[in-house]
């Protein structure tokens, strides 16, 4: 996806230190970015037709069968996948949850009746096992915290998780979880491309099941790594955190 006439949303890539990804920790917390996406959500909010990127998410939801499922989209930004699964004709009861006040209020102001809540993933203010479906789409990658965030991911989940716009080297690949630093929206920030071992050791300890992994298109960085989608099953059985 790019900016109509500019540069492309996303470029730049450099592989970094744990360092320097600590330093552009916050970096999705900079109040330019929501009206930097805005600019590329609002014309496919008016055309009200799901894009490309989108229609995966609500393919796996709807083979998953549920009679209108509960939905909390973690990193949520403007709330778009709403819209997404609306036109879509998927009826959901839908909650929403980012880490920026900005993104938040944009969101509230887009989407009036609709509930969203401000909090960081590693702590979402839920109960446990809420909610049938839990969409985490192009967020856990921009967390250090990403193991305490996945326990979290769990935690309020029914039974699914859907990771979305997941960065993930080859499953062949003999790349161990790496750091970089990209420019997004016109904002210098961090990325984490995650190797499949590191996944799937924390995918077995929480006690998820892979029922669905996707490769996606290829991230712009020298070693082979895809924007993966990953749909997980928490055990019936035993505690899943």
């Amino acid at each position: 996806m790019s900016k109509k006439n500019s540069e492309p949303v996303s470029y730049g890539y450099r592989k970094i230190s744990l360092g320097e990804a600590r330093q552009l920790s916050d970096a999705w917390l900079d109040n330019s970015l929501p009206q930097s996406q805005w600019q590329i959500v609002a014309p496919i909010l008016k055309e009200k037709k799901v894009p490309e990127v989108a229609a995966l998410v609500i393919e796996i939801i709807k083979r998953l069968g549920l009679v209108r499922p509960s939905i909390l989209d973690v990193g949520c930004s403007s709330g778009y996948y709403y819209d997404f699964f609306k036109w879509a004709g998927l009826s959901t009861r839908y909650v929403g949850c980012d880490v920026s006040p900005h993104f938040v209020a944009l969101a509230r102001k887009s989407h009036r009746g609709i509930d969203f809540k401000m909090a960081p993933m590693t702590e979402l203010p839920f109960m446990d096992g809420v909610y049938d479906i839990v969409l985490a789409s192009g967020v856990l990658h921009t967390d250090l915290g990403y193991r305490r965030a996945l326990v979290e991911l769990a935690r309020v989940s029914k039974k699914y998780i859907l990771l979305h716009r997941l960065p993930v080297f080859s499953t062949g690949s003999k790349m161990n979880l790496s750091y970089y630093k990209k420019i997004g929206y016109g904002v210098e920030m961090m990325e984490i491309v995650f190797d499949w071992k590191t996944l799937l050791a924390l995918f077995s300890r929480l006690k998820l099941n892979v029922k669905e992994y996707l490769a996606g298109d290829r991230l712009d960085i020298k070693s082979p790594a895809y924007w993966s989608t990953i749909l997980l099953e928490k055990h019936t059985h035993g505690r899943s955190v």
